[in-house]
């Protein structure tokens, strides 16, 4: 999850046009948004993807701890890092495999190392303080579930686009493919959890690992890789950054980046709310998967389960 996809840009809206936006003086440009710190390490850019990774691996290995602490016993530590490696990376090695490229767990060295680190900053530092502190501190929870999702975004979008690279356009249907990008992002960012738990990982809900993945491959892949969509998408959301926007190069050149760190950004946003303000079934689809179950006839089994108990 650490290698930049490096594949072959195919057809889409805006592909082929996505050159290093030109600087223009403000804030509000889209360069001047592109160059802002929180942008770069949305992105994945500098040392984002290390300090990322960290927590990401912290905060799975303190969830790993917490299924210890539900079944009433502790796991031998080759089983702990093995629960820990299968939650962070099963989709990141499934998906590149599927697509015939090497997992990045497995060329880049820096992604075992550190997340054996975090494994044992979570399980084995002296005094338990850094667990202890995670598990007390809703601050310290929002943060590290601010840069989980930084990371689990990037995942998600590289795979996205590693399908896009290496599935053929100009399909009988359609100008683009839409499954394959789609599910190769949203298994990249949440099939650790299939792996670990198979099919009980959605026994009774579609949970927000596998919600959010699909939320924030199929934001970026409609707004950026559709012929059809993204240019409607883009001139919806140009008015945003400013009217002279409209229309030029660099709004053209930046828009797939900022399209990424809009992702990503908005997946830690909700990984803080619900670590750090509400609650972790704090989802703020809600009221829209409502309104979705009724109108599909499909049973909410979740809400008959709770209306049946009460």
């Amino acid at each position: 999850c650490l290698k930049k996809d490096g594949g072959r840009r195919r057809r889409s809206a805006t592909i082929g046009k996505m050159q290093e936006p030109v600087a223009q003086g403000g804030v509000f440009t889209p360069a001047g948004l592109l160059a802002l710190p929180i942008c770069d390490f949305a992105l994945w850019k500098g040392n984002a993807p290390e300090i990322t990774l960290l927590f990401y691996a912290f905060v799975v290995s303190a969830r790993v701890r917490a299924m210890e602490k539900a079944k009433g016993k502790k796991f031998f530590w080759f089983s702990s890092i093995a629960r820990v490696l299968m939650l962070c990376y099963g989709g990141s090695t499934m998906i590149p495999i599927m697509l015939g490229s090497p997992p990045a767990a497995f060329m880049n060295d820096a992604v075992i190392s550190i997340t054996l680190v975090s494994w044992w900053l979570c399980n084995c530092c002296p005094g338990d303080i850094f667990y202890s502190t995670y598990t007390s501190s809703k601050l310290l929870r929002g943060i590290s579930g601010f840069f989980f999702e930084i990371a689990r975004c990037n995942v998600c979008l590289i795979w996205l686009k590693k399908g896009h690279a290496v599935i053929p356009a100009g399909g009988k249907y359609y100008p683009i493919p839409i499954w394959g990008p789609l599910l190769a992002g949203t298994f990249a960012g949440s099939f650790g959890g299939f792996v670990h738990n198979g099919l009980a990982a959605v026994d009774s809900e579609v949970t927000w690992l596998v919600q959010s993945a699909a939320y924030v491959t199929a934001a970026y892949h409609f707004a950026v890789f559709d012929p059809n969509l993204a240019p409607l998408i883009q001139g919806l959301a140009a008015p945003f950054v400013g009217p002279l926007a409209m229309g030029s190069a660099a709004w053209t050149a930046a828009w797939a980046p900022l399209v990424g760190a809009g992702c990503a950004l908005w997946l830690a946003g909700v990984a803080f709310l619900q670590e750090a303000v509400y609650d972790k079934d704090f989802n703020p689809f809600s009221p829209i998967h409502k309104i979705a179950y009724k109108v599909t006839l499909v049973e909410n089994q979740k809400e008959a389960a709770k209306k049946k108990k009460a």
